[in-house]
């Protein structure tokens, strides 16, 4: 049986609402992106691409998706692992389940390392944000001298 302490409730309500206080304010701000990386840094994270990869799926565009984003395929692999790792006891094979998610994790930075290299920084979406707070904040310091 699974047992959820109140602890784990609050934490996971209170990023559940910082997330939508978030993307309230990204909607209000009419934000191009809503990848929190992108928009801080100006350089598109691993994931980037994954939602419109996942959109383009729910509508059989196959190809499209694999554009996005080629991990988009693992996505249903790597839920079932989720959900499997949470409903299995954390002390049960807890070496195994750190090494597939360190697998996966090396996986999604290589793919992102190849992406960077092939398509950064004009093909979406591994494109440059030019009005990230980052590249804001060189050309600000660039205006005072």
């Amino acid at each position: 049986m699974l047992s959820i302490s109140k602890k784990t409730i609050k934490r996971g309500l209170f990023i559940f609402l910082a997330l939508a206080f978030y993307y309230l304010l990204l909607y209000l701000a009419k934000s191009p992106t809503s990848c929190f990386f992108k928009l801080t840094t100006g350089i598109p994270c691993p994931a980037c691409g994954m939602s419109r990869a996942v959109f383009a799926l729910t509508r059989g565009e196959f190809l499209l998706a694999w554009y996005w984003h080629p991990l988009v395929y693992l996505l249903p692999l790597v839920l079932v692992l989720l959900l499997v790792s949470i409903w299995d006891k954390p002390s049960k094979d807890f070496l195994i389940w750190r090494k597939i998610w360190l697998v996966l994790a090396l996986v999604f930075i290589g793919i992102w390392i190849i992406r960077m290299l092939v398509y950064f920084p004009y093909t979406p979406p591994m494109d440059y944000y030019w009005g990230s707070l980052w590249g804001n904040l060189v050309k600000w310091i660039g205006s005072l001298f």
